[in-house]
C-alpha cells in the first residue's frame, strides 16, 4: 500500500479517510478540483510527530503540483 497517492487513486476510505475519498470519487467523476494527493493515516502521524523522513516524502510529492 502506497503511503501518499494522487486524489483520484484514494479509495480506501480506511486507509485515506472519508474526505480524501469523497475528494477521488469527484475528481474520477470530472469534477474541476485542483491537483492534490491523499495521505495514509501513518504518514500524517509520523508528519505531525516531526518525522523528517516523513516530512521530506510528502514535501516530495507535493512539489510538482500546480496552485489553483
Amino acid at each position: 500500500m502506497k503511503e501518499i497517492v494522487p486524489l483520484e487513486k484514494a479509495r480506501e476510505e480506511s486507509v485515506f479517510g472519508a474526505k480524501a475519498v469523497g475528494l477521488g470519487e469527484a475528481a474520477r467523476s470530472g469534477l474541476p478540483l485542483p491537483p492534490g494527493v491523499a495521505l495514509a493515516g501513518p504518514i500524517v502521524e509520523a508528519v505531525a510527530s516531526g518525522e523528517e523522513e516523513a516530512i521530506r516524502k510528502v514535501a516530495k510529492s507535493v512539489a510538482p503540483l500546480t496552485a489553483p
